[in-house]
């Protein structure tokens, strides 16, 4: 896959994906969304510290028919 994740300092998540029009949502372990956004430029920037507590979170990369293309893990410890 084209798309990369970078996580640095867990404060902020950089989600690159080329030709973008694509939903990015996030979620909590209880399958909640805690984040949505719409990709209308190559990359997004996510301020982690919005998140209220640490642990595992799940990234989806979904296409304009919230078809989901990509799941990554996501871990604020």
């Amino acid at each position: 896959n084209a798309e990369r994740l970078y996580v640095l300092s867990m404060v902020w998540a950089f989600i690159d994906k080329p030709n973008s029009n694509y939903t990015i949502k996030i979620m909590d372990n209880t399958s909640k969304a805690v984040y949505t956004s719409t990709m209308n430029s190559n990359s997004l920037q996510v301020n982690l510290n919005q998140f209220s507590s640490k642990g595992l979170y799940l990234i989806q990369i979904l296409d304009n028919t919230n078809k989901v293309l990509d799941v990554r893990k996501l871990i604020l410890e």
